[in-house]
């Protein structure tokens, strides 16, 4: 692939989540400022729940990435994708009518329609991520970000009916995140209606069965990866309640929100790697990661002048933001970890391997959890266990993939714990601005002292692609 071609799709990957960044930080800032504690507990419920129905293809959409991932879209055998489209739908109805009927028989109301939505998601969300799949493994990034953008919009268009109309429901909300989903599962269905809309020629059991074999460890390598921090937010709402999880889940998504970034370039990376022959992941790898430690370490600095700024304009929240300091930096470990380590064990179909690591790091946060609910019960040490899970994760995959491509980078890891470690120091015990100068000095002595690095890597990525 080309510079100019690698420029043009990361361009519109990086404008999509530029674009869901922003998107995302006003309804961020504007949601639990218009609804109670309570309210935004149970939206952020809700997106906790719908966080977890992806696992409920079994592997079946993943493996298809996988296999036919770096193919062009013009060379796929449409009759064979249209019968995994057909019966992969029919399979998700089925398990929504389970969790309906589940639903149906809760006793909180509150309960009962959190369950009841997240059955429709469950149809829409996971039968519009079978096309997302299909357009970014064949490298429609156009399309791909087309349908990201507008989703965004469409949430955030029904988050600001909301304010007009003084909706402080957070029914509302849920209503314009399953608009918004429905919307872009239309546009998706329109970019691949050579596969959705072409002659049905039977149940395709083979392909479907291939399928699941080559994905089911990615798929539930990616449910352990969200269980790793979803039993540390279960822990809360169970010690806590409602309210504390509504909290810690305003932290979690400001902590995120750099998140955005890493996604932009590994939508991209994934399909050009493919392309690419293995005997370079090496060089690729370590100076990929170099540029991407720079920008993320430098990214932290956002957060002085955020935690400010929101502990004035959201003062129910002010006790919780601030934790942030403390749990600002997971986005060091998982964006390290997302980008470089998930994408390259993908690549190198070390799925099994991939799953491994999680299950670790999710008993990690098993024994974690109940020595703080049961025994410390304290909220400071929920944010420092999600960054030293996310941290233990980073750094097993990475030495793990370091030895398959023949690479030594245990001082960088090492020079990253400290960095790590500082800044959640600094931003703990210093007032803003002093916490902001004194990272900013550390900072710049990590820039010195990887100057050559930073440069050889900037010029190497740009000759590389």
């Amino acid at each position: 692939m080309k510079f100019k071609q690698f420029l043009k799709n990361f361009s519109y990957a990086f404008s999509s989540n530029l674009i869901s960044l922003l998107i995302s930080a006003v309804i961020v800032f504007i949601v639990p400022k218009i609804i109670s504690v309570q309210q935004y507990g149970y939206f952020q419920l809700y997106l906790f729940y719908t966080s977890y129905v992806g696992i409920l293809h079994f592997g079946w959409f993943d493996g298809i990435y996988l296999c036919y991932g770096g193919l062009e879209y013009d060379k796929l055998d449409k009759q064979k994708f249209n019968s995994q489209f057909v019966m992969s739908f029919m399979l998700e109805v089925v398990i929504a009518l389970i969790i309906w009927i589940i639903g149906v028989f809760q006793g909180n109301p509150d309960s009962r329609f959190i369950i009841e939505m997240c059955a429709a998601a469950i149809i829409i969300m996971n039968m519009q991520q079978i096309l997302l799949y299909i357009l970014q493994g064949t490298n429609r990034i156009r399309e791909y970000v087309l349908v990201t953008i507008i989703n965004r919009f469409v949430y955030l268009g029904g988050i600001l009916l909301c304010l007009v109309f003084q909706w402080a429901d957070y029914r509302y909300f849920v209503y314009s995140d399953l608009l918004g989903r429905m919307v872009t599962f239309g546009l998706a269905i329109y970019f691949c209606k050579e596969i959705v809309f072409t002659k049905f020629n039977g149940f395709d059991f083979p392909e479907m069965k291939e399928n699941i074999n080559v994905g089911y460890k990615l798929v539930f390598a990616n449910f352990t990866s969200m269980l790793i921090i979803g039993i540390v937010r279960y822990g809360v709402q169970f010690r806590w309640g409602v309210k504390a999880f509504g909290k810690l889940s305003l932290t979690m998504n400001i902590s995120n929100l750099m998140m955005l970034f890493v996604t932009a370039i590994s939508v991209v990376l994934f399909p050009v790697l493919r392309r690419i022959t293995a005997e370079k992941y090496n060089l690729i790898y370590r100076h990929m990661r170099t540029v991407l430690m720079v920008t993320l370490f430098s990214g932290l600095l956002i957060y002085y002048p955020v935690a400010t700024i929101l502990s004035l304009w959201l003062p129910k929240y002010s006790q919780s933001l601030v934790y942030m300091g403390l749990l600002f930096p997971i986005c060091i470990f998982d964006g390290k970890f997302e980008l470089l380590v998930n994408t390259f064990m993908k690549t190198l179909r070390l799925e099994k391997m991939l799953l491994k690591i999680n299950v670790i790091a999710v008993l990690v946060s098993i024994l974690l959890t109940i020595f703080n609910v049961f025994v410390l019960r304290s909220f400071s040490f929920v944010m420092i266990s999600i960054v030293l899970i996310l941290g233990v994760r980073s750094t097993i995959g990475e030495y793990y993939l370091q030895s398959k491509l023949q690479i030594d980078l245990r001082l960088r890891m090492v020079e990253e714990w400290v960095m790590t470690g500082l800044f959640m120091i600094i931003s703990w015990w210093l007032p803003f601005p002093i916490n902001m100068g004194v990272y900013a000095v550390v900072l710049v002595g990590y820039l010195l002292l990887n100057y050559r690095d930073i440069k050889g890597s900037i010029f190497y990525i740009k000759g590389m692609v």
